[in-house]
């Protein structure tokens, strides 16, 4: 099973960068230009510099988890 963690290779990316090729809104502010070094949507996999993803699974919702990543 996946732990729900990926490394970012090489070197970080910016959010913005990351989002630059999703269809989302933006909202801007400071955190947009944050540095992104891996990405989990596992909130006990988190590390620093991480970006948590809540994604809804059949057996839990990763929403309940946000405060704890």
């Amino acid at each position: 099973m996946w732990g729900g963690g990926i490394k970012i290779k090489g070197d970080k990316i910016k959010l913005s960068e990351l989002l630059s090729n999703v269809n989302c809104k933006i909202l801007g502010g400071p955190a947009v230009d944050v540095e992104i070094s891996g990405l989990s949507v596992n909130s006990a996999s988190v590390r620093p510099g991480d970006l948590f993803i809540a994604i809804k699974g059949q057996n839990s919702d990763g929403h309940d988890f946000v405060n704890e990543a």
